[in-house]
């Protein structure tokens, strides 16, 4: 949705620029531009909602068919449930939703909090269960994404073990054929 342009107010004034008409005119004036700019951010705000509402149904169905598939798999599924990219979806969405609850706190008391990282030490204090609590849930889906990582890294390992035993077979009875070959008829090898 394309922002509005700004309503631009020209007040002819009978007396000087530094008389309370034109200081009175200015502060209307900045007024009504801060309260257009605060309506096409609410506007803007209020787009965003409903596309971050239409995203996450989406990825919500899609996250109880990867649970349903899992279940139905047994112990042995890996999916891709150890990506970093849905560790970092995790984290980004937990950030999303600590912001938007601040939004919310803020607007209740009559405030509005910002969720910048640089503004952090004037927001209110997070009590310290709600740290731990997200510590705590970031720190297992960590562990669980490195169990994962280390089982994918064996297995790749086992197989890198498993090719180099074959191609060391194949490359001694590749010389063991060569060798009964007279040196006229040996083409040349390349490994």
């Amino acid at each position: 949705m394309a922002a509005r342009g700004y309503t631009v107010l020209i007040l002819p004034l009978g007396s000087a620029l530094g008389s309370w008409d034109a200081l009175r005119g200015f502060l209307r004036l900045r007024r009504l531009q801060g309260l257009e700019r605060e309506r096409d951010a609410l506007l803007q705000g209020l787009e965003l909602a409903e596309r971050l509402r239409a995203w996450c149904q989406r990825h919500l169905q899609a996250a109880q068919r990867r649970r349903r598939h899992a279940q139905r798999a047994g112990a042995d599924y890996l999916g891709d449930s150890g990506s970093d990219h849905s560790c970092l979806l995790l984290a980004k969405i937990q950030e999303v939703n600590q912001c938007l609850e601040k939004l919310f706190a803020g607007a209740r008391k009559g405030s509005t909090p910002p969720c910048s990282h640089q503004d952090q030490a004037r927001d209110p204090p997070v009590p310290l269960w709600k740290r731990l609590e997200f510590q705590q849930q970031t720190l297992s889906v960590l562990r669980e994404q490195n169990r994962l990582l280390i089982k994918e890294a064996s297995a790749k390992s086992e197989r890198i073990a498993r090719l180099e035993r074959e191609k060391a077979l194949l490359v001694q009875l590749l010389r063991e054929t060569q060798g009964g070959r007279s040196t006229a008829h040996r083409a040349p090898m390349f490994l």
